[in-house]
């Protein structure tokens, strides 16, 4: 599994434009979220990853706490796809 710290990740975002997916609930996500990232329901991602992937391309995974997005990076992928956990999720993004 790919992980990225916060702070790392905080770094490069600001950039670069980056592939961010937020597996937050949609009510979270539409009172705060970083303005290039979409929301996508976790189970929904799992289900059909192709609809919303590419196997070329790097996307990087947020959660609230960084939990979901490292379970739900590490099997997509095992199914091929190139994803990367942001650990600590938003909760340590938005930390000044």
């Amino acid at each position: 599994m790919k992980t990225i710290s916060s702070v790392s990740f905080k770094k490069i975002e600001s950039k670069n434009s980056l592939n961010i997916i937020d597996l937050r609930p949609s009510h979270d996500f539409k009172k705060r979220n970083i303005p290039s990232s979409i929301n996508i329901k976790e189970s929904v991602l799992l289900k059909s990853p192709s609809l919303f992937l590419s196997k070329d391309k790097v996307y990087y995974l947020i959660c609230t706490k960084g939990y979901s997005s490292m379970k739900v990076s590490t099997t997509l992928n095992s199914l091929g796809y190139n994803t990367i956990s942001v650990s600590g999720g938003f909760n340590e993004y938005i930390k000044p």
